[in-house]
């Protein structure tokens, strides 16, 4: 899902510094020395990335494997037992973390974490791990939610109705045209922080999330999500390409 341009200059600005970071975490090429020596020497120090508050936006690890792990196992269950050591970095609990996505780029598993809170999925969410092919960790990198959230969460005062309206009226509005012009997705319930996609705010709200498109323009594609307590449209953005929403993992690597 997209992240507003400053989530993308900041991470921008960082990555020229992790691509020097991870570079420097490579294994080193094996020696004559035995193969349990050669095994710890690939092992490099793990580092952390911090963002100007203080927040880690990224930890660099050299191929640590996750203790008890199965030769045999997944990507992802690979990825979920490193998570249950490193998540709290991030701020956040294993638990709370669900698989949202797997790949590979060359030799490597790239597993994406989508972070939840009271079962329900937090807008921009995200932490992306990167495996090397024996299942050992390489990165962790994203942003979530760390505030405890009110007591009403799950409460949606807003009917699901109201809130697809509400978001075709909006980008109706936005773009000039008529809101019966306009189709809504099916709104499902999500939570948002606004301070993983703006400057300011922060605390757990429940939402409605709105996919609205044109039927006659296809340059017409946004997200609305629509407070599920006073109604308000919270955000909108462009689903469109020409936003070039990059995940960048391990050697600024696109996938």
């Amino acid at each position: 899902m997209p992240h507003c341009s400053r989530r993308a200059a900041a991470l921008a600005a960082t990555l020229p510094v992790l691509a020097g970071l991870l570079a420097t975490l490579s294994p080193a090429p094996a020696t004559a020395a035995p193969t349990a020596h050669r095994a710890a020497a690939a092992v490099a120090p793990e580092r952390v990335v911090r963002d100007t508050t203080g927040r880690v936006r990224m930890l660099a690890a050299g191929g640590r494997r996750a203790a008890g792990l199965a030769p045999s196992a997944s990507a992802a269950t690979a990825a979920r037992a490193h998570l249950t050591r490193v998540a709290p970095l991030f701020g956040v609990a294993a638990r709370d973390l669900r698989v949202a996505g797997t790949g590979r780029v060359g030799s490597r598993d790239v597993v994406r974490f989508q972070q939840t809170r009271e079962g329900l999925p937090v807008f921009a969410g995200e932490l992306v791990t990167v495996l090397d092919r024996r299942g050992g960790l390489l990165s962790v990198s994203g942003e979530t939610a760390q505030g405890a959230g009110g007591a009403g969460l799950t409460t949606y005062d807003v009917a699901a109705s109201t809130a697809a309206r509400t978001a075709r009226r909006a980008v109706a509005a936005a773009h000039g045209l008529a809101a019966r012009s306009l189709r809504g997705d099916r709104p499902t319930r999500w939570l948002l922080d606004p301070s993983l996609v703006g400057p300011t705010g922060a605390g757990l709200r429940p939402v409605w999330r709105v996919p609205v498109r044109s039927s006659a323009r296809l340059d017409v594609a946004d997200l609305v999500l629509v407070d599920a307590v006073t109604g308000r449209v919270t955000l909108r953005l462009s689903q469109l390409a020409d936003l070039d929403r990059v995940v960048c993992d391990d050697m600024r690597t696109r996938t």
